[in-house]
């Protein structure tokens, strides 16, 4: 039952991306790359205090443009708790000759599964990462934002993430 909700969700974000690209999306070594982001989460108005307020999750981003993205994640608090479609905005400023500091929106939908109750959710954050390096021929990622998820039961409200991750141009 999940599956059959979440399916249509992660190929129209797939069916997105590759009509970005096709429809005008630039090229080159800052675009139209792949990352992949797990991250630490934090929630503190997490409701019942024998709920885990330490969780994590992982997110795959492809970028469009330099300038947007869609993203898939999967999150868990405690136990598997949503699995999410993003649109994701950002603005890549150049900080020196190999660093980049990319302060980015995000914000999309999610199927809220164990112990919310099947619902479908919102999901919005702000934050900000930086770029650099080079590690098997991608990019290092580091950075944090806050977030909130709505109508996803116990798991609804503010939370805080930590993510370091690998980007890659193709």
């Amino acid at each position: 039952m999940i599956i059959r909700r979440i399916l249509p969700l992660i190929a129209g974000i797939f069916l997105a991306s590759g009509a970005g690209a096709a429809c005008g999306g630039e090229t080159g070594a800052e675009t139209n790359k792949f990352a992949i982001e797990p991250y630490f989460t934090y929630a503190p108005a997490r409701g019942a205090p024998d709920r885990a307020q330490f969780g994590g999750g992982i997110l795959v981003v492809y970028d469009m443009t330099k300038f947007a993205g869609v993203v898939v994640g999967a999150d868990y608090l405690g136990q598997f708790s949503l699995v999410s479609g993003n649109i994701s905005l950002k603005y890549p400023i150049s900080i020196g000759p190999s660093v980049t500091l990319v302060p980015f929106v995000m914000g999309g939908l999610g199927y809220a599964v164990s112990g919310a109750g099947g619902r479908i959710s919102s999901i919005s954050d702000i934050g900000v990462y930086a770029r650099s390096g080079k590690i098997m021929s991608g990019k290092f990622n580091v950075g944090v934002c806050a977030g909130r998820w709505n109508n996803a039961g116990d798991y609804s409200g503010v939370r805080y993430h930590f993510f370091v991750g690998w980007s890659k141009g193709f």
